[in-house]
């Protein structure tokens, strides 16, 4: 079965070492070039770049500013600092924004072929290491849910008194264990909500909503817990008719969050 060979941008200003560069990777890789950053941010919207190689001293968007982006835009995407102007300081600086390694033209061969290998061995164990570290929470997040489930369940018929009658005192001591469990399980959804957004299995579903409607619903929701904090909302400001498009559940966690660790 035939792997998909990675994909490396190639950002330089100068013809020479850009082919250069091509001519080297090609054999590997799927190899793209850019002599300019904006074509190089382009590029990075079309393909699924995998490591990117960066001139320093180019016109306009200079090789940091370009790795700014590049990092902003996916900051898994590995980056070699390539420069030809010996500026240590730069390339220092460059290390610091999140590339891979540096190294000055005129470039060896052998040491760019390692240089980049080293690099996509670098993306593809941060990728695993973050798919087990998202495994392991989802798994002991739903390890906890099912049991804490029951335990709402079963405070549930005890509070509508399924089982038998409660005393007020009682009654005070199970609402305070129903609203902790609640309070623990919706933390408990919110690992998971988290787990799937970073390994990317949640999708989102579209809609136009009201802002205001969700802030008002959210409200209603939290206003016993906000009471017994000592908190007040003050929702004038928040007006009718400010739509937003996106994904209303996701917004809503979003509030809902937010007045949690109020």
């Amino acid at each position: 079965m035939e792997t998909t060979k990675p994909h490396i941008l190639v950002v330089d200003d100068e013809m020479g070492p850009r082919e250069s560069l091509k001519m080297i990777l090609n054999p590997y890789y799927n190899v793209h070039l850019a002599e300019r950053g904006g074509q190089a941010i382009e590029i990075l919207g079309k393909y699924p770049v995998d490591l990117v190689t960066l001139d320093l001293k180019m016109p306009g968007l200079t090789g940091i500013n370009v790795l700014e982006k590049v990092k902003q835009y996916d900051r898994d995407i590995e980056a070699i600092i390539i420069t030809g102007y010996g500026s240590l300081d730069t390339a220092i600086e460059g290390l610091r924004l999140g590339a891979f390694d540096y190294i000055s033209k005129p470039f060896d061969v052998n040491h760019i072929l390692a240089l980049v290998r080293r690099g996509l061995e670098r993306r593809t164990a941060k990728a695993k290491l973050r798919q087990v570290k998202s495994d392991f929470l989802s798994n002991i997040s739903h390890e906890l849910r099912t049991p804490l489930s029951v335990v709402v369940g079963f405070v549930y018929l005890l509070l509508n008194q399924v089982i038998g009658k409660l005393t007020e005192e009682q009654h005070k001591v199970l609402e305070t264990v129903y609203r902790n469990s609640e309070e623990l399980l919706e933390l408990i959804d919110n690992v998971l909500w988290m787990t799937s957004l970073n390994s990317g299995d949640s999708a989102a579903t579209m809609e136009k909503f009201d802002v205001h409607d969700v802030v008002a619903e959210t409200i209603k929701r939290y206003e016993g817990t906000l009471r017994e904090k000592g908190l007040r909302l003050n929702t004038d400001r928040v007006e009718n008719g400010v739509f937003l498009f996106s994904d209303r559940s996701k917004v809503e966690r979003i509030f809902q969050n937010i007045f949690n660790n109020a």
